[in-house]
């Protein structure tokens, strides 16, 4: 229990500092219009680009505050209960989705001639799906345990 603790509270730092990068892009997004104006202005979706990022990070910090629902679900109850099993299947669909639309959002700069930047941050974001259909399979790894559990504890 004693790494599940040491990983809850490195989460929860994480999720502190990309709430406060949140808050912080949001301000400058609004008190520095014609600078994004002007950066975005050969992407697709133009000066609404920068309004993308908070949404996306919103996403992620949603799917790592349910990572961190699951741990202390974990740390409570034990290792394999329901609330856990739940908290970690919503959190690989969040991370997976966050994935997804950061890649689908690559194709925003496709105008722009910083190819190289496209092909990594797509490489970045089918790592993230992976990663969070690696987090919805361990759900599914802790469910199995739960029922192991269930009939373990059933039996005389």
């Amino acid at each position: 229990m004693k790494k599940i603790k040491i990983l809850y509270f490195i989460l929860c730092v994480i999720v502190i500092i990309l709430s406060i990068s949140i808050v912080t892009d949001f301000i400058f997004t609004l008190y520095m219009k014609s600078t994004f104006e002007e950066a975005n202005q050969n992407t697709i979706l133009g000066y609404l680009t920068q309004f993308v990022y908070p949404a996306l990070y919103t996403i992620l910090i949603l799917g790592l505050i349910f990572i961190l629902l699951g741990l202390r679900a974990m740390i409570q109850l034990g290792g394999f209960n329901s609330k856990s099993t739940t908290n970690f299947k919503y959190s690989g669909i969040a991370i997976g989705s966050y994935g997804m639309a950061y890649l689908i959002f690559q194709l925003n700069f496709i105008n722009t001639a910083e190819t190289y930047r496209i092909f990594t941050n797509s490489v970045t974001s089918i790592f993230i799906v992976i990663v969070g259909f690696g987090i919805y399979s361990f759900s599914e790894i802790l469910r199995s345990g739960e029922r192991l559990k269930e009939e373990n504890d059933l039996t005389v």
